[in-house]
């Protein structure tokens, strides 16, 4: 037989056995992988017990996930079930289109692109509806990516089910990219739409001279909405230290009006939008003033946060005698987000309604925004209210402010036609993006990225 020779000793025995149970131990703690088959490359929450997901730079709630190569990324959310739990995630590296790469993990990544989360979540305190806050940075010592691109996170279940994605962009930050509002040139589009036009240049020599100007491609996208990215368009020609474009070819968007707001900071009085609040003995409601549609342009900005939100709390009189400084459980904090906020704020049940006189009745309509990753999630349905004449609905929100819109569904599509009106003067966020795939490469590199806010200082 073929192991009549070998021969194992105690010895033996005691040396290989720590060896054989570490490797075991190794094994046990890497996080399984989900099936891919059940994953949405975009944004998009599977459960209804995860709320409150930022994901960011760190420099401010509301700032993108986008980001330049060797820099860190923040995650964190809330789960809304009792018990503490432990988390895994994924990184994957996508194409322009949001298409996973053909290349192996272990080309963009040092290590694994897979993980259990290892900080445990950090229960609430003092509030009326109980939850698990969790935190994670990217990259960290387990997992790290080495190249440009488009890269989706997954945060899965032990189970393997996918729980939510988050899209974010890596950059490398080569040339300078800029962007500004150039003139509208569409029939029709001169009051209602944003043209964003884009210079880029002085990108290095060596990489100029071996790169292929066709493979070069940049697309734009408005309020960190990915359902609005434009088409590609590309460079004509380089010349004078600067890549020139067809300026027909650079995308126009529709501009609605600034977003509303629902403001739940202080529970404690009523402000702007908020007209009644509610304590009960486990839960909070806030009522919003009844909306009116938009009928009209107004001629005139308000200050949004472009679809964003952040969480916020100013009513802190059970915090008097806390020192929150001596408290350690926060590992990792975006400027703006304070611990008060992260687990003293409350869930609330936010109830929004808008007057339906000149609103279809027989058209589903939703809030949307960035909180709802402007998809139709049914937790912000309203319904029709036939004897008052309304549009109302309740979501349960963490404090904070919202932007948003409402919208109806008309021939299986959003419309604002009768909710919101189109405004060139409002305020509007956007993000261009430089992708690069030379001849040979496998991937799609992103070799710049560029911010702009339109009418700010109007």
């Amino acid at each position: 037989m073929l192991f009549d020779n070998l021969s194992f000793n105690s010895g033996m025995i005691k040396f290989l056995l720590p060896i054989v149970l570490c490797f075991c131990a190794f094994i046990s703690n890497v996080a399984a992988t989900p099936d891919m088959n059940q994953v949405r490359f975009e944004d998009y929450i599977y459960v209804d017990y995860v709320k409150s997901i930022r994901f960011n730079d760190g420099t401010s709630q509301y700032s993108d996930p986008i980001t330049k190569l060797g820099r860190r990324l923040y995650l964190s959310f809330d789960d809304l079930a009792t018990e503490e739990y432990r988390f895994n995630y994924m990184v994957i590296h996508c194409d322009r289109d949001w298409n996973p790469s053909d290349i192996d993990p272990l080309e963009y990544m040092r290590g694994f692109n897979y993980a259990e989360m290892e900080n445990g979540g950090e229960q609430s305190r003092f509030t009326k509806v109980d939850y698990w806050h969790y935190q994670l940075a990217l990259p960290n010592s387990e997992v790290s990516w080495t190249k440009s691109g488009n890269y989706l996170l997954l945060v899965y279940d032990q189970e393997d089910n996918p729980v939510f994605t988050r899209r974010f962009v890596i950059y490398e930050g080569l040339g300078k990219l800029e962007s500004q509002r150039g003139m509208t040139i569409g029939v029709g589009e001169k009051n209602t739409s944003q043209r964003i036009e884009t210079t880029y240049r002085e990108l290095p020599e060596t990489f100029r001279e071996e790169m292929h100007q066709s493979s070069l491609e940049l697309r734009t996208m408005q309020n960190l909405d990915w359902s609005t990215m434009s088409e590609g368009f590309r460079p004509i020609r380089y010349q004078g230290e600067e890549y020139l474009f067809n300026k027909a070819e650079f995308p126009s968007f529709s501009s609605l009006q600034d977003f509303r707001q629902a403001d739940t900071r202080a529970l404690e009085f009523t402000g702007t939008n908020l007209l009644e609040v509610d304590r009960g003995m486990d839960s909070i409601f806030a009522l919003l003033k009844l909306a009116e549609p938009k009928r009209r342009n107004l001629g005139m900005s308000e200050f949004d946060i472009n679809g964003r939100y952040y969480i916020d709390r100013r009513d802190a009189s059970e915090l008097e005698n806390l020192n929150l400084d001596n408290d350690t459980g926060s590992t990792i904090v975006e400027v703006d987000y304070e611990l008060s906020d992260r687990v003293y704020a409350e869930y609330v049940w936010t109830v929004f309604s808008v007057n339906a006189l000149w609103l279809r009745k027989d058209s589903p309509t939703f809030v949307i925004g960035g909180f709802s990753d402007y998809k139709l999630y049914p937790e912000y349905a309203l319904s029709y209210d036939e004897e008052r004449d309304i549009y109302i609905g309740a979501a349960l929100m963490k404090q904070g402010r919202y932007d948003f819109h409402f919208v109806q569904i008309v021939d299986d599509k959003m419309d604002y036609s009768l909710t919101e009106k189109y405004e060139e003067r409002s305020t509007q966020d956007y993000r261009t993006f430089v992708y690069y795939r030379g001849f040979g490469d496998e991937y799609d590199r992103v070799l710049n990225s560029a911010f702009l806010n339109v009418n700010r200082g109007l």
